[in-house]
C-alpha cells in the first residue's frame, strides 16, 4: 500500500475529519406537557434547556437542536415551519422548534417563550395524555428528513412521570417496538427525570436497554439531580472519536521503518481569538504588517520583499547574516517522522525532567503493512528487558525537533481506564530544553527558616485540605467570562456577579468548614510563634527532687492565679495562653465541656465565667 511519510498534519487532519466526523449531532428536547400541571418541575425544566442552548450556540453551533411537545391538547405549528412540509404530528404532539442549526434566532425565540404565560401555553398547547410511541415517530422523522448527515441523533425526554403507560397495555408494546426501531436507526436516548425520587424500574429501564441493546442486569441509572445538572452545564458534548494527530514513520534503521500515529490523551479547550471592531458599525478590523526600508540619502522608503530580508546575529565582532531558507534548514533539520537514538534502562528516567502531559504511540497497519506485528515485537522485549527508546520526534513539517522518550507501558483493566487511555503502547515523555527551564535567582530572595513545629502544622492542613478530585467540579473563570459577556451582549440578558478571573470555586470544601480550618490555623500559629510565659510561675526545682514531689511541682507550676487570667483579659492578651492553660483553669473552676472545645471556645468560657462574677 502506497504511503507519503511527509505528509503535513494539516493534511492528515482533513482525511480523519471527513472520514471519522461521518456527518453532524443532532438533539431533539422532548417536553412532557403534563409537567405544566407541576409548575415547579415544568420552570426547572425549562431552566435547563435554557442553559443548554446557551452552552451550545458558544460551544457547538453546527450542531442540530430541535424542541418537540409531548402529551398535548393541541398541535400548533411551529412559528418556522420550514423543512416540515412533509412531517405530520400526530394528536397530542406538537414541534416547538424544527430540527436545524442552532441560531442567535433560536435561542433568543425559546428565551421569550419563557415570558410569564408561556405564550399561553395552557390554552395554546393544553395538556392531555398522548402516546409515547408517537412522540418517538416524530423525533426520528425530524431526524430522517432534517437534509444533513448525522453522526449521533439523540432523543432527551423530560418527565416526572414513571411511566408514560400501564405495563402490558397496548401503548406499551408499542412504545417497546419503538425501542427497536431507535436501536436500528442508532438514536440515542435520554430521559431526564425532573423529581428526586424516580422508579426506572417500571418503564424506562426495559425501554433504554433495548434502545442500547443491553442487558437488563447492566443498567445502572444515575441520580436523577446528576442527570439535569449534567444536561444544563454541558448538554452538548461531541463524542469524540479516536482521533490521530499526525501519522508518521518510527525509522528503526536505515531500511527498517513502522508506521504509527500520535494520540492525545486529552482534547485541549481552544480559546476565541481576540479580534478589533470597528467602533461606529462593530465591523471586523484586519492588520496587515509590511516591512520597508529607508533609504538614508534619499530619504525615501520602499517595501522590503520577503527574498530580501535577512536575519543576523553578531558573533566576534562581525555580524552574520541568515536567509529565511537558511533558518528553515536549521530549525528543522529533518521531516516529519521518529528517528531511534537508542535504549536505556527505564530508571534513567527521572521525574524532575516531566515537562508536559504525554502523548500515545500506537501502530498503523493501514499505511504499512506489518507494523503492528514489529511494533508489538519491540513493546514486549523493552517491557521485557525493563527498557525504554530515546527518539527524536518531529510531528509535522516545520515542526521544531523534539528529544522524547518512549515508555512501554501495559493495559490496566481497572475503572480509570477511560475511553482505552491506558491500553498496551508506548508513552511519548517529551524532555525539556534549553528554553524551557526557568533561571531563578534565589540570591536575592531572603530565607524563611521554618520550624518542625511549623512544617508539622502546614502537613496536618494540607491533609485536611484534601478533596476527591473531579474535573467538573472545577470551572475555568477565565472562559465562563468569556461566555458571560458574549450572552450579555447577543441576547441582553442581564449580567450577573463580576467574575473574579484570578481564583477559582472551590466545590469540595464547604465555607463553614474552611473557615474552621482557617481559624484553627491561626491560632496554632500563634502559639507556636509566642511562647507566653505568665507571671508569679515558681522555678523548678532542682534535679535531686523525689518522683512524687516533681510531679506536684508541676502541677503547681501550671497552675494561673485569677489575677494572672484578670490581668490578661483587661490588656486583651487572653489568647497568648496555651489551651492546656485554659483547660486547666477551667477544670480548677469546675467547668465542664472542654475536653473536646477548641481554643475559641476556651476562651469564651472563660470570659463568661468573669463575666458572672
Amino acid at each position: 500500500m502506497s504511503w507519503n511519510p511527509d505528509e503535513s498534519l494539516e493534511e492528515s487532519d482533513e482525511e480523519e475529519e471527513s472520514v471519522g466526523a461521518k456527518g453532524r449531532e443532532a438533539y431533539i428536547f422532548v417536553v412532557d406537557a403534563l409537567l405544566f400541571r407541576s409548575y415547579e418541575h415544568f420552570e426547572e425544566c425549562l431552566a435547563i434547556i435554557r442553559d443548554a442552548l446557551l452552552n451550545g450556540v458558544l460551544t457547538r453551533g453546527k450542531d442540530l437542536i430541535g424542541m418537540v411537545l409531548a402529551n398535548t391538547e393541541h398541535s400548533p405549528p411551529p412559528k418556522d415551519s420550514t423543512g416540515m412540509e412533509n412531517i405530520v404530528p400526530h394528536k397530542n404532539t406538537a414541534v416547538f422548534i424544527p430540527l436545524r442549526p442552532l441560531s442567535k434566532e433560536a435561542v433568543q425565540y425559546y428565551l421569550n417563550f419563557q415570558s410569564p404565560d408561556h405564550f399561553d401555553f395552557e390554552n395554546k398547547y393544553g395538556c392531555q395524555e398522548g402516546s409515547f410511541a408517537n412522540t418517538m415517530w416524530l423525533c426520528t422523522n425530524m431526524f430522517q428528513q432534517c437534509g444533513y448527515k448525522l453522526s449521533l441523533p439523540a432523543i432527551i425526554y423530560f418527565t416526572d412521570r414513571t411511566s408514560p403507560h400501564e405495563v402490558n397495555s397496548p401503548e406499551f408494546q408499542q412504545a417497546m417496538r419503538k425501542a427497536k426501531d431507535l436501536n436500528e436507526i442508532g438514536v440515542d436516548f435520554t430521559v431526564c427525570p425532573m423529581s428526586d425520587q424516580f422508579d426506572y424500574n417500571l418503564f424506562y429501564r426495559e425501554f433504554f436497554c433495548t434502545v442500547t441493546d443491553t442487558d437488563l442486569d447492566s443498567y445502572n441509572p444515575d441520580d436523577p439531580r446528576r442527570v439535569r445538572a449534567v444536561i444544563a452545564n454541558r448538554m452538548i458534548r461531541r463524542n469524540f472519536q479516536t482521533h490521530c494527530n499526525a501519522y508518521v514513520r518510527w525509522k528503526i534503521s536505515d531500511d527498517l521503518n513502522i508506521a504509527v500515529g500520535i494520540y492525545n490523551f486529552y482534547k485541549r479547550h481552544v480559546y476565541p481569538k481576540p479580534v478589533t471592531l470597528f467602533r461606529e458599525d462593530n465591523s471586523l478590523i484586519e492588520t496587515k504588517r509590511s516591512y520597508k526600508i529607508l533609504s538614508m540619502d534619499d530619504c525615501e522608503a520602499r517595501i522590503c520583499l520577503p527574498n530580501e530580508q535577512r536575519k543576523s546575529i553578531i558573533m566576534c565582532g562581525e555580524k552574520i547574516h541568515f536567509s529565511n531558507e537558511e533558518l528553515h534548514h536549521m530549525k528543522t533539520p529533518m521531516g516529519p517522522g521518529i528517528q531511534l537514538l537508542g535504549f536505556k534502562p527505564r530508571g534513567t528516567l527521572k521525574q524532575e525532567n516531566f515537562l508536559k502531559s504525554a502523548d500515545f504511540l500506537y501502530p498503523n497497519e493501514k499505511f504499512l503493512v506489518g507494523s503492528t506485528k514489529l511494533f508489538r515485537a519491540l513493546w514486549e522485549k523493552c517491557l521485557e528487558k525493563n527498557k525504554i527508546a530515546f527518539c527524536v520526534l518531529v510531528a509535522r513539517r516545520n515542526a521544531s525537533p523534539q528529544y522524547v522518550a518512549l515508555i512501554p507501558v501495559e493495559n490496566e483493566n481497572n475503572e480509570s481506564n477511560i475511553n482505552g487511555i491506558c491500553n498496551e503502547g508506548f508513552h511519548i515523555w517529551y524532555f525539556p530544553t534549553h528554553s524551557d527551564i526557568r533561571k531563578l535567582h534565589f540570591a536575592d530572595r531572603p530565607v524563611y527558616e521554618d520550624s518542625a513545629e511549623e512544617l508539622d502544622l502546614m502537613t496536618k492542613i494540607v491533609k485536611k485540605l484534601r478533596i476527591k478530585y473531579s474535573p467538573e467540579s472545577f470551572k475555568d473563570p477565565a472562559l465562563s467570562a468569556i461566555r458571560a459577556n458574549i450572552v450579555e451582549v447577543a441576547f441582553d440578558i442581564e449580567a450577573q456577579d463580576p467574575i473574579d478571573l484570578n481564583s477559582l470555586e472551590c466545590m469540595g470544601i464547604d465555607e463553614e468548614r474552611l473557615n474552621n480550618i482557617i481559624q484553627s490555623f491561626k491560632d496554632d500559629l500563634q502559639l507556636i510563634q509566642s511562647d507566653p510565659v505568665p507571671e508569679n510561675i515558681p522555678q523548678k526545682r532542682k534535679a535531686g527532687a523525689s518522683q512524687s514531689q516533681k510531679t506536684k511541682v508541676t502541677r503547681a507550676e501550671s497552675a494561673i492565679s485569677k489575677e494572672d487570667i484578670e490581668r490578661l483579659i483587661a490588656n486583651d492578651t487572653l489568647g497568648t495562653l496555651t489551651v492546656k492553660d485554659l483547660r486547666e483553669y477551667l477544670r480548677t473552676n469546675n467547668i465542664a465541656g472542654i475536653s473536646s472545645a477548641t481554643k475559641p471556645a476556651l476562651i469564651s468560657k472563660v470570659l463568661s465565667l468573669h463575666a458572672q462574677e
